[in-house]
């Protein structure tokens, strides 16, 4: 099974609840990870996918904006 996922970052509620959720969101798929985090009290997600050219392409849970700067 090949994993095109180059990053995932999770905002939780302690630091070693959002280590443990990025680790196993790192070898789910991509969609599956998103459902984890959207089920989920208090925890939102960004993932940073490779496609095959090489380019990169994100993809966030619904309430993610709320932790970027304007």
């Amino acid at each position: 099974m090949e994993n095109n996922t180059a990053s995932v970052t999770v905002v939780a509620p302690t630091c070693g609840i959002a280590d443990a959720l990025a680790t196993a969101m790192m070898v789910l798929p991509v969609r599956e990870a998103l459902a984890l985090a959207e089920n989920l009290p208090n925890v939102e997600a960004y993932i940073i996918l490779r496609e095959k050219n090489q380019r990169f392409v994100t993809e966030k849970t619904s309430g993610f904006d709320a932790f970027l700067l304007p």
